[in-house]
């Protein structure tokens, strides 16, 4: 053989080793895992757009959740698989459409029909008492309707105490649990519910629920979902809210001493947060109260989770309905409708301009 013709064989053999023997780049390199969270938080029953009063006192028309669907179909399309949808709790109560909470549950009922991922309660969710939230989650059970799934990591029921039964029983039919695990674009999503002091301080007239301390409800959570429950990313809906004092601020005291929780969404203060929070490595996002706002948090994963994007889509007259979820929440109004027609009024009398947010 002659001496090119054994170098050329030298060569191919050697060729094929090395195509065996070296790994091929991860794919991750060329194809980072992204995901987008789409949050609300404090809608307080807003199913239709309201007169919003903003931080001049000027009236503004604002949210609605047929307006919010359409909204949320535009952004999951950008996100595709990877989009996870949450609310962080005061879903209801706010309009004359809290009427129908022990018989109709409009809200919890809308979310699962735009497809929510999980929900947690605030403190406006046991404003007629914790016996009535009961019949609120049976009301959405019983309805046969698709429900988001019901978060909440530190509340308990004593034993023995009034109405226990019912409300155990409810959360049970329901399926309320402290955590829930969701996949979206391959990632493991950890997401649990919390309720903080001032908003626990605020809900007095939640009995037979109490309300645990969330540092401490946090560390038992995070731990299963991080080490049992092997999650990439870890989301906690918090109904405790942030302020401008630090000292007072109860989220980013709990990312401080919860530094595993990688976003909190946060409610409760009703802050419009333009820009996100980032304590440590923890993001936490708010987007004001009553539908005005829709959140969008992009996050990439790198040497951890980055935040790559963070907007607020503003939720008004720029924004067309979802003729489906109209539908659905024309046929709420008439129920509302039925129940006022005894005393002489109807939805479109009796609702009132709400508040505005705090914006940061």
């Amino acid at each position: 053989m002659k001496p090119y013709k054994k170098l050329l064989s030298v060569l191919l053999v050697l060729a094929v080793a090395f195509s065996v023997i070296l790994p091929s780049a991860p794919a991750a390199a060329s194809d980072p895992r992204t995901i987008k969270i789409l949050f609300t938080h404090d809608m307080h029953s807003s199913l239709l757009p309201g007169q919003v009063a903003d931080s001049n006192g000027n009236l503004t028309e604002a949210g609605g959740f047929a307006r919010l669907s359409a909204a949320i179909q535009g952004e999951r399309s950008a996100g595709q698989d990877g989009t996870l949808l949450v609310d962080a709790g005061d879903y209801s109560m706010g309009t004359v459409f809290q009427t129908l909470e022990t018989t109709a549950a409009p809200e919890l009922r809308l979310m699962g029909g735009m497809g929510y991922d999980a929900v947690t309660a605030g403190n406006h969710e046991f404003d007629y008492t914790g016996r009535v939230f009961a019949k609120s989650l049976e009301a959405a059970k019983q309805s046969g309707d698709a429900l988001p799934a019901y978060v909440m990591s530190n509340m308990t029921i004593p034993d023995n105490s009034a109405g226990a039964d019912a409300l155990r029983e409810a959360m049970l039919d329901y399926g309320v649990k402290d955590y829930t695990v969701v996949e979206k674009n391959g990632v493991k999503i950890g997401i649990f519910g919390l309720l903080g002091k001032d908003a626990a301080a605020d809900a007095a007239t939640s009995k037979p629920a109490v309300f645990g301390d969330i540092v401490q409800a946090s560390k038992r959570v995070v731990d299963i979902l991080k080490n049992q429950q092997k999650a990439d990313l870890i989301v906690c809906l918090s109904h405790s809210g942030t302020d401008p004092d630090v000292s007072k601020s109860e989220d980013e005291q709990l990312a401080k001493a919860v530094p595993d929780i990688d976003v909190i969404i946060s409610g409760h203060t009703h802050t419009v947060l333009q820009q996100p929070i980032i304590v440590g490595h923890t993001v936490i996002a708010s987007c004001g109260a009553n539908s005005a706002y829709l959140g969008v948090l992009d996050l990439t994963y790198g040497q951890g989770w980055k935040v790559q994007d963070y907007s607020l889509k503003a939720i008004d007259s720029s924004v067309k309905d979802d003729p489906d979820v109209a539908a659905k929440v024309d046929g709420f109004k008439t129920l509302v409708d039925k129940y006022l027609e005894p005393y002489g009024y109807n939805y479109d009398q009796v609702s009132l301009p709400r508040r505005t947010s705090s914006t940061t």
